[in-house]
């Protein structure tokens, strides 16, 4: 994943409820932490989580 791409988030959420999805651009990106602009806002998330299996992410598109 770098700047650029295209990608969807899927954030695991409690048992009663849908998990949340996010489709959007990365924007910012460092060693910790990734920022995806969605259609109405951005949100950040951190490497971490995505190691943990807390969120998952797939890239929808590069951008070469």
């Amino acid at each position: 994943m770098k700047i650029g791409d295209k990608v969807r988030i899927t954030c695991l959420t409690n048992a009663n409820a849908e998990d949340k999805i996010i489709k959007g651009k990365v924007i910012f990106k460092n060693n910790r932490h990734f920022t995806v602009q969605g259609k109405n806002y951005r949100e950040s998330f951190m490497f971490a989580c995505v190691k943990c299996n807390d969120i998952g992410v797939e890239v929808i598109e590069n951008e070469d």
